[in-house]
């Protein structure tokens, strides 16, 4: 099925910190009805199952994020995916396939309500061309929403470096696993999503340091913290 799409440009310049986190400054043009806070003309946005929409299909210079290399790229095929299913999305694989190519693109941890920006797993360059059809395949849907434990755990520290704290009044027995994924300006870059793991849990009170390369306080946000016994 065809649906109407407009093809607009995404320009994100990037940097890579000496610990290999990215730094991102974000410049969208010509798309900030995705970001509005009042309500927009979506007849434009492509509608795939389970309430997963692609709001805007383009080109992207930068960091390369889906493999965690860092590598920088010019002219990638990239879309923004939307979640507006009441779940929060643990796994989607979205394809676009055109008359020579088909273009795949993964997502994970993608909360409901929140978009993310992705990039074409074989780092294809963009296409002038609409895509023949949209296809949304082994969506994983999370039963029970991400927590990110905020009342329990502290996440702080600098880029590279991770200072993980329990600021609650017991104690945690077992590993914490905290998911973090890039984020700003309202939207996570990069299906990816990284994982820092602090063995044997925390005292009450109890801080930890570990490294963590692509942390960012500013530009890292926790999805998810998990306790594994």
């Amino acid at each position: 099925m065809r649906i109407k799409q407009n093809k607009k440009k995404i320009i994100i310049i990037s940097a890579i910190a000496v610990a290999a986190v990215i730094s991102c400054v974000l410049v969208l043009t010509q798309c900030t009805d995705i970001f509005s806070k009042t309500p927009v003309d979506t007849s434009h946005y492509i509608n795939l199952d389970d309430g997963l929409k692609i709001t805007l299909v383009g080109s992207y210079n930068g960091v390369y994020m889906e493999d965690g290399s860092g590598d920088k790229v010019d002219d990638v095929l990239s879309i923004v995916v939307l979640n507006t299913n009441e779940k929060d999305l643990q796994y989607a694989e979205i394809y676009l396939k055109y008359e020579d190519y088909t273009a795949e693109f993964t997502v994970t941890n993608l909360p409901t309500g929140q978009s993310a920006l992705l990039l074409e797993k074989k780092r294809a360059i963009s296409r002038d061309v609409k895509p023949d059809a949209y296809l949304l395949e082994n969506e994983v849907f999370f039963k029970t929403p991400m927590d990110n434990m905020e009342k329990v755990i502290q996440v702080s520290g600098v880029n590279g470096v991770a200072n993980i704290k329990n600021i609650s009044d017991d104690d945690i027995v077992g590993d914490v696993v905290i998911y973090f994924k890039n984020y700003a300006q309202d939207m996570f870059y990069g299906g990816i999503t990284y994982r820092i793991t602090i063995k044997d849990g925390l005292k009450a009170g109890e801080l930890k340091q570990t490294n963590a390369g692509h942390f960012s306080p500013s530009e890292s946000k926790i999805v998810s913290v998990n306790i594994v016994k």
